[in-house]
């Protein structure tokens, strides 16, 4: 099978910046809390916390832990220093409605002395009595922790601005974002230096008479980590959406295509999700309607691995910061346009005159042109939204079931325009039309909406920064369940989007070859959006609370 035929077969069998196959769920999590401690007396500690919105083990199937048991794998991913805690089903158990996991063993009776896990009620959670790695270095750097359940993993990574104490003995962080990828163990190739043996032959005056001194050098083995280029490339293409996402508490309604509904206590459909929609905010979120994402801009993800008939995805550096898909940083730079220490560089809010998260890392990528977002009814408040990739997008897409996920984290960036009719600058005769750059050349619009990166809003604009986990997005079905309506950690008001009533979020994607056109694809899914800090914004929003997105678009697949 020549390249040419290869990449005829793949095309159309792969989707948007896969993580992990549905059958084999990897969901990057935010970390909320990791404590780790060696006492005086040498007793130990372990304490792991993540809160959010999670997808879970269906009850009785190979992947409930009650059935197969669990790990925990504590990890350093600098030093590839690791220990896997046992968790055997003995320990579990699950609740009738099979929304939450425990494991509980107070006597300590297992070898890795975790005394409670706990698998879902919107947090993870492991505490017990031992650490499994040496905290005798002088510091730890970063630290990993992946939870798993069958082919659930659970991955978090503690690093940067996360770690609050690190020290011989300690180690403590909170509030880290979800990592790019679940830990992976590194590439190595080992080079052995063969035994070499000399031999060394005296001839004395007497010619019978000879001395044999043989001496033995040991063999060296020198172990090198080694990166792999990517063995291919994967290009999505958002396409065009539903022409009317709705207003804010489904008032008046989106209308279809539609890809999800949100439903009251009794199961009644309170209202239908546009398709290429974003929804967002808890039960008072009444003033703000969801956002329609832009068509047309692309992302491009790089093939790293290949097994079978699943694809693994990495972030990929693109033809440019339009279409890459790498984190942002490590520079760091006013958003609100002030000169910082100098040129704009920054260390912390306060050198941009302390405006809340004003000082955030450089992006390196952009997920899609800038969203506009009228608010016709209070065009004062009507805003664009600038959105960087906060860390690699990274994926695998399975081609035997066609199910793929998404996971990426979305650095908002929140522009206060105030222009109902044009929310976000745009292109108009190869000339910005307003913002940072009015009355410059620009190539040209992107999609129906006519904005680029080319064009960005005025920074004095600048009003807040909002940290998106789309994690996991994919082509199944996504459904969220309280029946508070708290849906997220620490939501102020029950439900969603603008309504009260909400007791459940449902999104579901589509696969390829499900369609008329079989390059086309939808990733959907539920997840959380924590607060911006800048207390405005959170009231306009009703953040922290959930949202809910559907991605339509196009794959292309390129294997070298």
């Amino acid at each position: 099978m020549n390249g040419m035929t290869k990449r005829v077969l793949l095309v159309g069998l792969v989707s948007l910046m896969a993580s992990a196959a549905m059958a084999a769920s990897d969901q990057l999590v935010p970390g909320s809390r990791l404590v780790l401690k060696v006492g005086s007396s040498g007793k130990e500690k372990l304490s792991f916390k993540s809160k959010g919105t999670f997808m879970l083990p269906a009850p009785g199937s190979a992947d409930d832990p009650s059935h197969g048991g669990a790990t925990l794998q504590l990890l350093n991913p600098n030093t590839n220093e690791s220990f896997t805690f046992d968790l055997p089903k003995t320990h579990w158990s699950v609740t009738p409605a099979g929304t939450l996991y425990k494991y509980r063993d107070s006597t300590l009776l297992e070898s890795g002395k975790v005394k409670i896990a706990m698998i879902g009620g919107r947090q993870l959670k492991v505490s017990g009595r031992k650490i499994g790695i040496t905290l005798n270095e002088p510091s730890q750097g970063a630290l990993a922790i992946v939870l798993t359940s069958g082919a659930f993993r659970y991955c978090a990574r503690f690093d940067d601005g996360s770690v609050r104490v690190d020290r011989p003995g300690a180690f403590g962080a909170k509030n880290a974002l979800p990592p790019s990828a679940c830990p992976m163990p590194p590439t190595t190739t080992t080079v052995t230096t063969p035994t070499t043996t000399t031999t060394t032959t005296t001839t004395t005056l007497n010619p019978t008479t000879t001395t044999t001194t043989t001496v033995t050098f040991p063999a060296t083995t020198t172990t090198a980590t080694i990166p792999l280029p990517p063995l291919g490339h994967v290009v999505f293409t958002i396409g065009q959406g539903t022409t009317d996402c709705g207003g804010p508490g489904f008032s008046p309604p989106a209308l279809a295509p539609f890809t999800g509904e949100v439903d009251n206590a009794m199961g009644a459909k309170i209202g239908d999700l546009g398709l290429g929609c974003l929804y967002f905010g808890g039960g008072d979120a009444s003033a703000l309607p969801p956002s329609s994402l832009p068509d047309g801009s692309t992302s491009i993800l790089d093939v790293t691995g290949i097994a079978g008939l699943a694809l693994t995805l990495s972030g990929s550096d693109g033809t440019g910061t339009a279409d890459c898909t790498r984190g942002a940083g490590p520079g760091m730079h006013c958003l609100n346009g002030s000169l910082g220490t100098g040129l704009g560089a920054c260390a912390s809010d306060a050198d941009c005159g302390g405006q809340t998260d004003a000082c955030a890392l450089d992006a390196n990528c952009y997920f899609g042109p800038p969203v506009p977002v009228p608010v016709p009814g209070n065009p004062a408040t009507s805003t664009c939204i600038v959105n960087a990739l906060a860390t690699d997008a990274s994926g695998l897409a399975d081609l035997l079931t066609q199910d793929t996920t998404l996971n990426a984290t979305l650095a908002a960036r929140l522009y206060l325009t105030g222009n109902a009719a044009s929310p976000c600058p745009q292109c108009v005769s190869n000339t910005c039309s307003a913002g940072e750059r009015q009355g410059l050349s620009c190539t040209g619009g992107v999609g129906s909406k006519n904005t680029t990166l080319e064009c960005p809003p005025l920074s004095t604009r600048f009003v807040g920064l909002l940290t998106a986990s789309l994690s996991p997005l994919s082509t199944g079905t996504t459904s969220v369940t309280d029946s508070s309506g708290q849906f997220c950690p620490d939501q102020a008001h029950p439900g969603a989007f603008g309504r009260f009533s909400p007791r459940t979020i449902r999104e579901t994607g589509s696969p390829l070859l499900g369609g008329s056109n079989i390059f086309a694809t939808t990733l959907a899914g539920v997840f959380c959006i924590q607060a911006s800090g800048v207390p405005a914004i959170d009231a306009l929003a009703d953040l922290p609370g959930p949202a809910a997105v559907s991605v339509p678009g196009t794959v292309m697949v390129q294997i070298f």
